[in-house]
């Protein structure tokens, strides 16, 4: 029977294997589209604009240096797939003076609606005589000086080749963007962005600094440090179990099968949830890798276990019921994260879940049989970590936690700022805040979704939402091309003032009396490619509103949505993390339930306190540490549990040496996370000191609840 489930295993992994590897997942690096809901895709498609944009900003003592080292970036951005989102000003300049008999300011149109000619002439005349003023058109083709005053309201955006003046220094801005194939791909993304970067360093000397700014530059770094990092502490835990295993068990053959069972689960999660999500998340091979201190667990029962008076399948038969009983509760415990609404958590569920099982199989199937080939000399087994405590000391242990977790929730505050779990080096956050400064970027900023039956209406319903913002600045496409309605309301109060007030000038300048023809604006992404970040769909677009304060007088407005992405992304973290919080009661309700099945209910509470405990205990310390909680941290409550309920169920179940191999699965489990709270990356360096306090916690309380005689 056993070598029928040994094929069928194998069959089963070989299946998953190759329907997985034939269409490989993507893998996510952007944590919003696994926390945020689909139905929220446009706070989705607001908060991934910036995604494959790069912000070049080149600095430098003489405006000649800084020029020619823009020239020369220019060049080879190219060859390193940068596509330029800049102005062709003049191109842009030749498209309004053709439409320019419907353009007009804001201000000035105003002042016509008022028949306000004279101060009109009043603002002609001041523009005319300011030393730093300037006529795009000749006096009889623009007599008011109506089109040079719109090109000026404009602002820099159709002049982004300028020099600017910024602290006695001079800069150049200059904008890029990916190919969206290598936007979607953090690995080609990675690779281009070190390019650039190589880039820059060569171009960085003689006086003349380049700066880079954007989330590929953040993304970059922030992932090539955390691997270099993931991978030198997986280097080190490692060598920690080796030489953990070879002081127990004096053999180093028993790592063999303990590294191909957790290497097995591993496949074996990622090949199901690589079936089952289009892409993973980066975040969930953080967590889920974390399966590998639970099923550890597993292999050090059975070889702790296995002396020479037994064969494999003896041993098996004596811890069987732990081992069953252990990934029960631990699948429980994460089979209710499968079913809240964040996929973040539905794909952790699915990879632990799947993992364990394999490593389960594992080694109830496998192990007997390559056992057989390794002799641990376990004749005369003792307990080498026999820890005890006196009453007397039980007591003030639990007094001292009780007294820390207790305090410690007085304290407790919450964060749920994703930008938080991030913490860029000094270097960035030092361009990002010049780039800002010499840039005028304004970092309160809010968005409005504006949708319509067709390109006009929307328009209409931006230049409508425009009048409601007051003396708010803001960008949007109607800044650029009014809409046809507009553009001949202002030909109708254009042609008013010239055979008002035109009279006196056509003598002097030979101006005629009607305003120029031509067509009317129009919007073509040929035309206008720098307004194609503004379209979110054929028919939607966005305004970017700066300083703005009164969102319910936009929402009022039909077909329109308002968004403050930093507010709206973190009330969904907020929501996120309580839903995941309160999904914590029914976790303990559950696993209560399945262990007062099996054992006395009673017994469920001993086993099932020491983590409930620990949760509590680790959450009070955070609040002593004054550390907010974020929805990372609860999370880490139900590996917590997964973890430490094994502690307690093989305690309660197992034989003496048993004692031994929870006391190694604790050591090398908190020993790995106590090295991840040493990370750069302040979400798994918050994830690793969680659970190394956690695990630490729950194994003393299982110590001190579940007394050695039971």
């Amino acid at each position: 029977m056993k070598n029928f489930l040994r094929i069928l295993f194998i069959g089963l992994f070989l299946t998953l294997a190759f329907f997985a590897l034939k269409n490989p997942a993507k893998t996510e690096t952007n944590i919003l589209r696994t926390v945020v809901p689909q139905k929220q895709s446009n706070l989705l498609d607001l908060s991934n604009m910036y995604s494959a944009k790069i912000n070049v900003l080149i600095e430098g003592e003489e405006p000649e240096e800084v020029s020619d080292t823009a020239d020369k970036f220019e060049k080879l951005a190219v060859q390193n797939n940068l596509k330029s989102i800049s102005v062709d000003g003049n191109k842009i300049l030749e498209l309004y003076k053709k439409s320019r008999g419907g353009l007009l300011s804001k201000d000035t149109a105003k002042l016509l609606e008022k028949n306000d000619y004279k101060k009109v002439k009043e603002n002609t005349i001041e523009m005319i005589y300011n030393p730093l003023g300037f006529s795009l058109l000749e006096p009889e083709e623009d007599p008011f000086l109506l089109f040079t005053d719109y090109i000026m309201n404009l602002g820099d955006n159709i002049n982004p080749d300028s020099i600017i003046n910024h602290n006695d220094k001079y800069y150049r801005i200059l904008n890029y963007e990916f190919d969206k194939n290598i936007a979607l791909s953090p690995a080609l993304l990675n690779k281009q962005v070190k390019k650039i970067i190589k880039l820059q360093k060569s171009l960085s000397k003689n006086g003349v600094e380049v700066y880079l700014t954007g989330t590929p530059v953040h993304s970059y770094y922030a992932s090539s440090r955390s691997m270099i990092e993931i991978n030198l502490i997986g280097i080190i835990s490692a060598v920690f179990v080796l030489l953990l295993c070879l002081n127990y068990f004096k053999k180093v053959q028993v790592l063999i099968p303990i590294a191909g069972s957790i290497l097995c689960g591993a496949l074996t999660g990622y090949f199901a949830t690589a079936l089952m999500f289009p892409a993973i998340h980066v975040l969930t091979f953080v967590f889920s890798t974390t399966l590998i201190g639970i099923s550890v667990d597993y292999s050090l029962h059975y070889f702790v276990c296995k002396t020479e008076d037994k064969n494999g399948e003896d041993v098996i038969k004596d811890i069987f019921r732990s081992l069953s009983v252990s990934l029960l509760t631990t699948i429980s415990a994460f089979l209710v994260l499968y079913f809240s609404h964040t996929e973040l958590l539905r794909q952790i569920a699915v990879f632990t879940i799947t993992g364990l099982v394999t490593v389960y199989l594992f080694v109830v199937l496998f192990y007997p049989l390559i056992s057989q080939k390794i002799d641990l000399n376990n004749s005369t087994p003792q307990v080498r970590w026999n820890f005890a405590f006196s009453p007397e000391k039980t007591k003030k242990i639990l007094i001292a936690m009780a007294i820390i977790t207790l305090s410690g929730m007085f304290f407790v505050k919450t964060n749920d700022d994703i930008r938080s779990m991030y913490k860029p080096s000094k270097k960035l956050v030092e361009a990002e805040k010049t780039f800002a400064e010499v840039a005028g970027i304004n970092p309160k900023t809010s968005f409005v979704v504006v949708e319509g039956k067709n390109l006009q209406e929307v328009l209409e319903k931006e230049e409508h939402i425009a009048t409601l913002l007051g003396n708010t600045k803001y960008q949007a496409i109607s800044r650029y091309i009014p809409s046809i309605k507009t553009q001949q309301k202002n030909r109708a109060l254009m042609q008013k003032l010239y055979e008002t007030e035109i009279s006196p000038y056509t003598t002097a300048l030979s101006a005629s009396s009607k305003v120029p023809a031509g067509d009317y604006l129009e919007f073509s992404k040929e035309n206008f490619p720098f307004l194609e970040n503004f379209f979110l769909g054929a028919n939607k677009t966005l305004m970017i509103l700066y300083d703005f304060d009164n969102p319910d007088v936009i929402k009022q407005i039909p077909g329109t949505e308002y968004y403050n992405v930093r507010e709206d992304i973190s009330n969904l973290v907020k929501e996120c993390r309580v839903n995941c919080a309160k999904l914590l009661i029914p976790v303990f309700i559950l696993l209560y339930a399945l262990l007062a099945a099996i054992y006395k209910p009673e017994n469920a509470v001993k086993i099932i306190l020491p983590s409930l405990c620990a949760c509590l205990f680790t959450t009070g310390l955070l609040g002593l540490l004054h550390i907010e909680l974020n929805l990372f941290h609860v999370i880490a409550m139900f590996l917590i549990i997964g973890f430490s309920l094994d502690y307690s169920i093989f305690r309660f179940n197992g034989e003496k040496l048993v004692r031994d191999a929870v006391f190694m699965s604790c050591m090398t489990s908190a020993f790995s996370f106590f090295l991840l709270s040493l990370t750069g990356f302040k979400l798994i360096s918050s994830l690793g000191f969680v659970l190394t306090t956690g695990l630490l916690s729950s194994y003393i309380l299982s110590l001190l609840l579940i007394p050695k005689e039971e």
